[in-house]
């Protein structure tokens, strides 16, 4: 039976330098039906590729057991905030 679990994470009073670095990994994430999490791992020039973070063995050994999805993410100027990290069964 697959069990979810869901995570909400929000920075307040984060500095310039520290939104300017999620926004960067904001845009590391594919568009698609989900966001994959893993996705932010992928850097250009680095030997990581989406195809790997895709694969069962790296997310057991980097995320865990569960799919991790962003379901919802937020840029404001007083917070930065991720909503519904869904972590759910393979």
């Amino acid at each position: 039976m697959a069990n979810y679990v869901s995570t909400n994470i929000t920075f307040n009073n984060i500095e310039d330098k520290t939104k300017k670095r999620l926004k960067e990994l904001y845009k590391r994430i594919r568009e698609g039906e989900r966001e994959w999490l893993g996705d932010i791992f992928v850097e250009e020039g680095k030997d990581l590729t989406y195809e790997e973070t895709e694969q069962y063995s790296w997310t057991i050994d980097n995320l865990g057991s569960k799919w991790v999805y962003i379901e919802d993410k937020e840029e404001d100027e007083e917070y930065e905030n991720y909503n519904d990290f869904e972590k759910e069964d393979k």
